[in-house]
């Protein structure tokens, strides 16, 4: 009993465990390094030579037994990274122990990457066969430790320059101060015109859009007043997005006018700064390289359903190049650079492509839908789903912002029933507040990952539920989002639960015929949207648009495709991450020992959340 409660201690608080990685990390790191120098060379030489007749098998054992520890300490970074990115923000015993993690891992790849060079001297040749002798030497099993990258970006009106994040928690910039929102004092036009000029001059300024993007994006945004009565002063809020993963904040100060019932700016209220007027601006950027709805053939998934940092990268041929690329665009798409003006062109060809034959573009989306329903286990679908489908694209038929619509509720769509119990799990390990998860017993462990996922999904349905409107096309749109997310979120939850196998260490579970196909369909798309960017683009505004409209009508044809063929077996070559992917989750639990007799349910058994909107 009393071991039982030290092991769960041990995995409720793993701060020790962390220590113990580090130091042997750091043990491995110092053997390796400057091992060619005469001084090390000598007191390797003097090791051997004790050891040189003892028992081959103890050498082989002695060996075996280092790299099985310095495998198993970059285990456990890997596990923890994520506790170690929350370190950082930590208090100064949490962040001293991040940076020792940090310090640790860049001398272990430093001595990683040194191993590749081909010793040049005798000395640096004796003391690698020295090293091999003894088991410090890098061994063929051992390779860089590569931490997941956020690629972020946050630029302030009152910087000097612009930083980039790196795996940073995005607070609020401008957190709310102000008593409350004061509905009696409504913006006048002046004022809201004078807003308007000049969100629309300072997103032309910073080259953020064009100024016909801006003036109709700064006009059908809504402003937020956040009014304090004790000063009567205001705050004028516009959040604006141009781009997918990119927000823009323009705060202007105002001074509210009892008696002429007006807000006039206030001038000079940051005395400090070099722009002394009433109005601040921000610009922040998340990109993870993969594409929204709107740069692709406006459906996708989600980049939740794509592993962020595999433990042993290097055993994935296909994957981890297309991992790599991924993250180079996620970087360079958060600069204001080439890429970034490329994907904003995409994405205004793409809109033309599909404002030139709405009802044609909707009528293949329509067939899409259809097709990813009919390998879906019937039990999964709520009733009425077909309805559901004909009512919302009956809908877009006649409106004027279809392109917008569709696209916008795709995304929100994959917010309720894919990011957001993908961001419960993790925050749950993270935080470690559920003992069910961090129990150990694999079984246990994958229950509880499940039934997060199930809790997350089940509250998204409630809530969209009761977003309800008596508006016809909100209801229509929010029942599309109810019945298609029911259908997405069990596939989702497999492709989750077998990426987080590997750092919670449960069986992963095997995907059947449907979850493939969905999982296939995310890799499509990540290289469609690699494809798209390495398109040469001409000074020709008319070639561009039938090299677009080409792509992506070969695109869609292919993904309805995937869908529509008997089997995922009959494609499966086509889609080899996929595969590889099974085959690396299953190999990984094998290697750590921990594989049950029996079998873990798949969340494809699992009934649907609901059968419909009433």
């Amino acid at each position: 009993m009393n071991n039982t409660s030290k092991s769960f201690e041990h995995l409720k608080d793993p701060t020790r465990e962390l220590l113990q990685a580090i130091q042997s990390l750091d043990k491995f790191s110092s053997q390796n390094e400057n091992a060619h120098s005469l001084q090390k060379t000598i007191a390797l030489v003097k090791c051997f030579i004790k050891t040189a007749f003892s028992d081959k098998t103890k050498l082989k054992h002695n060996k075996e037994r280092i790299q099985d520890e310095v495998l198993r300490a970059v285990n456990i970074l890997y596990r923890h990274r994520l506790l170690i990115e929350k370190f950082k923000q930590g208090d100064s015993t949490q962040q001293k122990l991040a940076a020792s993690a940090m310090a640790a891992i860049q001398r272990y790849n430093a001595v990683i990457e040194k191993a590749k060079d081909h010793p040049k001297s005798l000395s640096k040749h004796i003391a690698l066969f020295l090293l091999e002798q003894g088991g410090w030497s890098v061994g063929k099993e051992l390779a860089r430790i590569d931490l997941p990258q956020r690629a972020f970006l946050q630029i302030n009106s009152h910087q000097k320059g612009k930083t980039t994040e790196v795996s940073q928690k995005i607070a609020s910039l401008y957190p709310n101060t102000f008593a409350c929102k004061n509905q009696e004092t409504a913006l006048d036009q002046t004022t809201k015109e004078l807003f308007y000029m000049k969100a629309i001059s300072l997103m032309g300024k910073y080259d953020i859009a064009s100024h016909a993007e801006a003036r109709s994006l700064v006009y059908k945004t809504p402003i937020e007043v956040q009014f304090d009565p004790q000063s009567s002063k205001a705050q004028l809020l516009q959040c604006l997005s141009p781009f997918p993963g990119q927000t823009v904040k323009i705060i202007g100060h105002f001074q509210w006018d009892s008696q002429s019932k007006t807000y006039r700016p206030i001038t000079n209220h940051q005395p400090d700064s070099k722009e002394s007027n009433a109005f601040e601006w921000s610009i922040q950027s998340h990109q993870t390289g993969f594409p929204h709805p709107s740069q692709h053939i406006f459906w996708a998934l989600s980049d939740c359903l794509i592993p962020g940092c595999l433990h042993f990268q290097e055993q994935l041929p296909v994957f981890t190049p297309l991992h790599n690329r991924k993250k180079e665009r996620a970087l360079a798409l958060v600069s204001n650079g080439a890429i970034l003006k490329k994907a904003k062109q995409l994405i205004s060809l793409k809109r033309q492509v599909f404002e030139k034959n709405p009802g044609e573009w909707l009528e293949k989306h329509y067939e899409l839908h259809e097709s990813i329903l009919k390998p879906a286990p019937a039990h999964i679908a709520p009733e009425n789903i077909k309805e559901k489908l004909e009512n919302f694209y009956a809908i877009l038929e006649n409106s004027a912002q279809a392109f917008e619509k569709l696209t916008e509720t795709y995304q929100r769509m994959l917010h309720y029933f894919i990011v957001l119990p993908h961001d419960k799990l993790q925050m749950e390990w993270i935080e470690r507040h559920s003992d069910d998860l961090i129990s150990g017993d694999p079984v246990r462990s994958y229950q509880a990952a499940l039934k997060l996922l199930e809790e997350q999904a089940a509250q998204s349905l409630q809530e969209l539920q009761n977003q309800r409107a008596n508006k016809d096309e909100e209801r229509i749109a929010l029942d599309f989002m109810i019945g298609m997310g029911s259908v997405l979120r069990i596939p989702a939850q497999s492709i989750i639960l077998q990426h987080f196998s590997e750092v919670i260490e449960f069986a992963p579970p095997m995907l059947n015929d449907f979850e493939q196909r969905i999982q296939a369909a995310v890799y499509k798309q990540l290289i469609d949207f690699e494809d798209d960017l390495e398109t040469e683009l001409s000074a020709s505004q008319e070639d561009n648009f039938r090299l677009i409209e080409e792509k992506m009508q070969c695109q869609m044809e292919s993904s309805i495709a995937l869908f529509q063929v008997e089997s995922f077996e009959s494609v499966e070559a086509l889609y080899p991450p996929v595969n590889e992917l099974e085959d690396y989750f299953n190999s990984r639990w094998i290697i750590e020992g921990r594989r049950q007799k029996t079998e873990v349910p798949s969340p494809s058994s699992t009934p649907p959340l609901g059968t419909g909107c009433a």
